[in-house]
């Protein structure tokens, strides 16, 4: 289980995040929304060590890691899909794939989370040997999620996995985070696309200007009339 208890975090000018208290169970799926500027991506990023954390703590199955560098919580197996992707494009597919299994424990089963990873991203076989740089943006979105699953991850943190994909690629990727959270993996999601967040999570936090304005399951949100109008264009 991950706890964060009162976590402000930020940069030089100041704190982005105020007061954060948020858990995400074992075996849960949990959602983080907000509009552009809300702090979701500082959020996620001082949960993964790449931001420093200014008071409050956060803790992953009992372990304190509000100190730990980045690597030493990935070794935990919390394992981060950044926005924006960040792979590599000169390099092909498979090595992608490849650099995801750099924990001495994901190396053994490097050969099994290749074929778990063509299982859920077929494309991904078919390209092994092209570019990643070529790929669509649907299918470099396949290849940031297999290449963290390559990690062996125990608690599996996206950002904005949805943007500038097409309606019927972001419903595979949803699709397939479904399934992996149902082999064990607990998930957050950090996104802007409301609809999709509160299709799949069991519970959802709300943020707004560095603050969780909002937190409950995904049919109690769903019923707030604040969300409705605000995230879910209903009115």
């Amino acid at each position: 289980m991950l706890q964060v208890e009162k976590l402000c975090a930020g940069y030089r000018f100041g704190d982005v995040l105020h007061e954060i208290s948020l858990e995400v169970q074992d075996g849960a799926i949990v959602g983080l929304l907000g509009p552009n500027g809300a702090g979701k991506t500082t959020l996620v990023r001082t949960i993964t060590g790449l931001t420093a954390t200014h008071t409050g703590r956060i803790t992953f199955n009992n372990i304190d890691i509000q100190k730990m560098p980045a690597e030493k919580i990935v070794n935990h197996g919390v394992i981060h899909v950044p926005q924006g992707r960040m792979l590599f494009p000169d390099l092909t597919v498979e090595e992608n794939l490849r650099l995801g299994a750099f924990r001495q424990s994901a190396r053994s089963t490097y050969q099994e989370s290749l074929a778990t990873v063509h299982r859920y991203f077929p494309i991904l076989k078919d390209r092994r040997a092209q570019p990643a740089g070529v790929l669509s943006g649907g299918e470099q979105q396949m290849l940031a999620i297999g290449r963290a699953l390559m990690a062996q991850p125990r608690f599996l943190i996206l950002d904005e996995p949805s943007t500038g994909l097409a309606p019927v690629i972001i419903d595979e990727i949803f699709n397939s985070l479904k399934i992996i959270n149902k082999l064990g993996v607990m998930i957050l999601i950090a996104e802007q696309n409301a609809n999709k967040v509160l299709e799949i999570a069991d519970f959802v936090y709300v943020l707004d200007v560095g603050r969780i304005s909002h937190k409950g399951t995904s049919e109690e949100l769903k019923k707030d009339d604040l969300i409705r109008k605000s995230f879910l264009a209903i009115t």
